[in-house]
């Protein structure tokens, strides 16, 4: 390097990058590709990329195989979303050296971005086998591989990367999150509790711990969590939309429903709920005397059955509710509410909107279950397709796999519910639409089953059959929702982290006081003693009734 280049390197090294630039200038009339690349960086810490682009470019027609500038050129383009020409660079740097883990290593990062993960994978893997302690390209690896649900090597991986730097903080983080999704959850805390002696000031490894505690129950600690995340960072989406989930779970509703409106924040990891870009104003609570108001059903069919009880309180002057068009014939029969339908094209301007589920927190009480009137035409219609004799059961025992967290509140099949038939003088009818659907039509052997839900054409129809059964048995879906709002007796199957609505503890819900009794799983996984349970209290029903009905 001659002196003149060293004097350039000297300035830069030393943050003058504008005298560096200078110093440089008289070379850059026959200029070779250090000097190229050390000018392009002063121009990259100065924010001029496009001129550091140009550098680099211009070294590599000088050196096509130039290191250095296939290398931050790569990282350049990939920073500016120009995929194709970055793997470009890297692949040509890989190609003339092998062994070059940072180039594997940059290049999985690029792969990962456009999801290519098989090929990201195998250069992660190529950059371990390179060198052994390339912490970085374990812990991608491991951030692949869990991403992928492939556990146990992305365990190893996240392992050997905690070898090789104990102090990084977000592989704590990442192997916390590796556990907790195998169910490891103290190991997994264990984990968090060391990220954040790392980073005591990171929220979201505070949310995360809040979470992790919540799982095992630890309601107090997790509260205190979620605070503390929020006292770091007010408004963190995350940490108040699990916080508001928290106290609704625990009764403590007037606390929760403000926070439950983060279920739709913009900065939400995995927000299910997306406003419509409504053209009139969101309702804040306004008087709604002699206005319109549009009220928009969210998430699952079960939430617009359970919430639907709060729009005949609301004093519009006119009410229209958005639903899903399954639900129309239902909740068309339901008081206060002008207009139905379930189609945003035909909504007309209104006042306001809002979503139903943002109703609760402006109305201080839990109101009795709404007033739906199953259609005597179809009562009658569906009395021709039920089984006249025997104590007649609904059974639902999947949900929609649709669902995040259908593999917790769905039973695995239909075998689990075998002890039932043990009772006698019981018809079983089948109420499962969709996902299961081929259970109910080819029951186990020893399972007669009576299958109707394939018939089901929408919840009206549904509703006509559950008004005429003596009780439902069902896991955490719609179908449970709308026997508690008609009044059917129904025995609600519950996993081990219930949702909200069903509380932490107790055999009754304050949503559907009446008839509605909840059976809860006494550790992870365990329906095989809420399903014994169920069975001596059907017993135990039987016995007490008496005989079943005739034909």
């Amino acid at each position: 390097m001659s002196l003149a280049i060293e004097r350039v390197f000297a300035l830069y090294s030393q943050g003058q990058m504008h005298a560096a630039l200078a110093a440089a200038q008289p070379l850059l009339a026959d200029p070779d590709p250090s000097l190229l690349n050390l000018t392009a960086e002063c121009h990259l810490r100065l924010g001029q990329e496009q001129l550091a682009e140009t550098l680099w470019q211009q070294a590599l027609t000088l050196d096509p195989d130039n290191a250095h500038a296939l290398e931050r050129l790569g990282i350049l383009l990939a920073q500016q979303q120009r995929p194709h020409e970055a793997e470009a660079c890297f692949r040509r740097l890989i190609a003339l050296a092998p062994h070059d883990a940072d180039a594997c290593n940059n290049l999985g990062n690029l792969l990962q971005e456009q999801q290519r993960h098989t090929e990201a994978i195998a250069a992660y893997r190529q950059a371990t086998q390179q060198n052994p302690n390339h912490v970085l390209a374990f812990y991608n690896l491991s951030v692949i591989l869990h991403a992928l649900k492939n556990l146990e090597p992305a365990e190893q991986a996240c392992r050997h990367a905690l070898r090789l730097q104990p102090d990084m903080a977000e592989a704590h983080v990442n192997l916390c999150h590796i556990l907790s999704r195998q169910e490891r959850h103290s190991e997994a805390l264990e984990c968090c509790q060391a990220a954040l002696r790392l980073d005591p000031n990171n929220a979201d490894t505070h949310n995360l711990s809040g979470n992790l505690h919540a799982r095992q129950k630890r309601f107090r600690e997790a509260e205190a969590a979620y605070r503390h995340a929020l006292r770091l960072q007010p408004g963190h989406a995350d940490a108040s939309w699990n916080l508001g989930l928290l106290l609704l779970s625990l009764g403590r509703l007037q606390e929760g429903w403000p926070l439950y409106e983060y279920r739709y924040h913009p900065q939400r990891q995995d927000r299910q709920v997306i406003p419509h870009p409504w053209p009139f104003p969101q309702w804040q609570g306004e008087d709604l005397t002699n206005q319109s108001l549009l009220v928009v059903c969210e998430q699952g069919f079960g939430d617009a059955i359970q919430f639907c009880r709060y729009l005949p309180l609301l004093p519009a002057g006119r009410l229209t509710l958005l639903c899903h068009a399954a639900l129309e014939p239902l909740l068309a029969t339901l008081p206060g509410v002008d207009h139905i339908t379930h189609r945003i094209d035909q909504v007309t301007r209104h006042d306001f909107w809002t979503f139903l589920l943002s109703i609760p927190r402006h109305i201080n009480t839990i109101p009795a279950p709404a007033m739906l009137t199953p259609d005597p035409e179809r009562i009658a219609h569906w009395r021709a397709h039920l089984p006249g004799n025997g104590f007649r059961v609904g059974l639902v025992w999947r949900g929609s796999p649709a669902n995040g967290v259908d593999a917790d509140r769905s039973l695995p099949g239909l075998p689990l519910l075998a002890p039932l038939w043990q009772v006698p003088d019981i018809t079983f009818i089948s109420l499962q639409k969709g996902h299961g659907e081929e259970e109910a039509a080819h029951p186990p052997p020893g399972l007669p089953l009576h299958p109707l839900g394939h018939r089901l054409q929408d919840f009206a129809d549904t509703a006509a059959v559950v008004a005429q059964l003596d009780l439902v048995i069902g896991v955490d879906t719609a179908v449970v929702h709308l026997a508690g709002t008609l009044g059917t007796p129904c025995w609600i199957l519950l996993p081990w982290q219930a949702d909200w609505r069903w509380r932490q503890t107790g055999a009754t819900s304050p949503w559907y006081p009446h008839g509605t009794r909840l059976f809860r799983q006494p550790a992870p996984h365990a329906w095989g003693e809420v399903i014994r349970e169920v069975t001596q209290a059907l017993l135990f029903t039987r016995s007490a009734n008496g005989p079943a009905r005739e034909p």
